[in-house]
């Protein structure tokens, strides 16, 4: 039986975290290209306003397949491989949130929720797919292709963490209130350590995909508080609780990890991912 050869990298290989920043933005580059080609072309038969969900998608299964290319006999890819049920722990902390925080919006703040608009589910698609495979895809999956352990995971979670947080505030330039964006990136920290997580310890991006658009859709549901996909609302009481809720799952989330039976079976997870 033929073997498949493996691709050299050797700026990845001799300079990892370089090299891994590196190739996160080239594939960034790629997905915006094929992203804003996709858009064109769904442009010709679908609403300007319902394109960017679709595009994204096939930016996402087009970039992932160039980069099981690039990486072949390394690797199956962002989607492909790892152990999804993994992610079944944080995604029922996950849930468990969403239901105290909307609870206790709708008591403390008399917060009102409607069934999302069609634009809405495709604004949230698109930044769930598209922030998923951008922010923790490519840096989680590329600065864990020579190290492993322990220190190495948490550290590169956090640090996905802090740009997806510090990429929220580029709301400020869509319109987005000013109180509700400093909330907003405080508690994308938060949330971004446990989509990190929902990655981490199943090796398969999809999980984190799937519950950042559900995160986005349940936020685009309130009533007067979002408009185009940011926030206009200003801050409240309930915003405070929220804040409150997103780091204390996120504290649950990270000694979750901590423990050792799920460290080892994270590592595990991308030792395999990565032959």
């Amino acid at each position: 039986m033929k073997t498949q050869n493996h691709r050299t990298h050797k700026i990845l290989d001799k300079h990892p975290v370089f090299g891994s920043i590196l190739a996160t933005g080239i594939f960034v580059a790629l997905f915006f290209i094929i992203m804003s080609l996709s858009d064109a072309v769904f442009e010709t038969f679908l609403p300007e306003d319902l394109c960017s969900g679709p595009a994204i998608l096939t930016a996402f299964i087009v970039t992932n397949l160039l980069f099981m290319w690039w990486f072949r006999g390394e690797t199956r890819g962002l989607c492909i491989g790892g152990d999804i049920r993994g992610a079944a722990v944080v995604a029922a902390l996950y849930v468990a949130y969403w239901i105290i925080s909307v609870a206790l919006g709708i008591i403390i703040s008399g917060d009102r929720y409607g069934l999302p608009k069609l634009a809405d589910i495709n604004n949230a698609v698109g930044a769930g797919f598209m922030e998923e495979m951008m922010i923790r895809g490519f840096i989680l999956m590329l600065l864990f292709r020579k190290k492993r352990t322990p220190r190495m995971i948490i550290i590169s979670m956090i640090v996905t963490s802090v740009i997806f947080a510090l990429l929220h505030a580029t709301n400020l330039l869509m319109g987005a209130d000013p109180g509700a964006t400093v909330m907003q990136v405080a508690s994308s920290a938060a949330t971004g350590f446990c989509f990190a997580m929902l990655y981490g310890c199943s090796g398969n991006i999809l999980p984190a995909a799937v519950m950042h658009t559900l995160h986005d859709i349940i936020a685009f549901s309130e009533l007067d508080a979002t408009e185009g996909g940011v926030m206009v609302a200003g801050v409240d009481a309930g915003s405070w609780v929220n804040l409150l809720l997103c780091y204390i799952l996120a504290l649950i989330c990270f000694f979750y990890l901590k423990r050792e039976d799920v460290m080892k079976r994270t590592i595990d997870i991308w030792n395999k991912k990565w032959s």
